[in-house]
């Protein structure tokens, strides 16, 4: 079995509340708001569309529940062979499978999620175009004179690819694609994430990244496949340096895992059933 876990656009308000009675759960989500200083059981309880949907807020709940409900279930699930999470659901993987401590990880998704939050831009979701198209309406959107530029960010499936990028490239490639006879939809985030343009981010984490503690016990770890590079990886500090600003290469990791573990079966843990969709 391979367990995967969702990321961010993946909350949903009062998410936590069917939980609301199980003491374990509970439990992650009060050492989660005293870690990171803040009222996580509202996020995940009460919170309003608008306030959850705020990348700061956002992701600290997403991995909070998802991680809490992975310890829930997990005396359930069998061997687990390998990992894997979509973009932020990379950092509950990594916890989950104790490369990383859930402190270490409530702590740095909070300092990640405030520099995201603070790079403004859009990401749009594109349904039935190839990944040569979208190359070429990105360059075709793109001014780079003006710093306006949208890049290719997730390639989620074959079916659907994210481009991330300055607000204004973005429209232009969603009437593009509009126009072409094309399907495409705006993502509930407020920036250009897994584009060039977070680089500054992700040069202003690296000293917070340093700090991590990261545990290469492969004997007693679980395999999580990354992102970036669609494999299994061990030099983590490196990829969680590149991690904001490299695009997602979901496709890729699960047909990597599928390959490497080609009778398994795989688990999605969150709050929607996204991931699920997708493969």
């Amino acid at each position: 079995m391979f367990v995967v876990f969702s990321g961010q656009g993946s909350q949903k308000m009062h998410m936590g509340r069917l939980f609301a009675d199980n003491e374990r759960v509970i439990s992650y989500i009060k050492q989660a708001s005293k870690i990171v200083n803040m009222d996580i059981m509202h996020l995940v309880m009460d919170a309003t569309s608008n306030e959850l949907n705020l990348t700061q807020n956002a992701q600290l709940a997403i991995f909070v529940m998802s991680y809490a409900l992975f310890k829930l279930v997990e005396p359930m699930l069998g061997p687990i062979h390998a990992m894997a999470g979509h973009s932020l659901g990379e950092y509950t993987a990594l916890a989950a499978a104790g490369i990383i401590s859930f402190e270490d990880a409530c702590m740095f998704i909070k300092e990640r999620s405030f520099l995201m939050q603070q790079v403004s831009g859009k990401m749009l979701a594109v349904l039935g175009m190839d990944k040569a198209k979208l190359n070429l309406a990105a360059s075709l959107v793109s001014n780079k004179e003006k710093g306006e530029e949208c890049y290719i960010a997730n390639i989620n499936s074959s079916t659907q690819i994210v481009l991330s990028g300055n607000e204004k490239a973005i429209d232009r490639a969603h009437s593009v694609i509009a126009a072409i006879g094309g399907r495409s939809v705006v993502l509930p985030v407020s920036g250009p994430f897994h584009s060039p343009y977070m680089q500054d981010a992700c040069q202003k984490l690296e000293g917070v990244i340093d700090r991590l503690d990261i545990s290469i016990a492969h004997d007693r770890c679980i395999q999580v496949f990354s992102n970036v590079t669609s494999y299994p990886e061990h030099d983590w500090k490196k990829i969680i340096k590149v991690h904001m600003s490299s695009p997602v290469l979901w496709a890729e990791t699960l047909a990597n895992m599928s390959v490497r573990y080609p009778s398994e079966e795989f688990i999605e843990i969150g709050a929607t059933s996204l991931l699920t969709s997708m493969a």
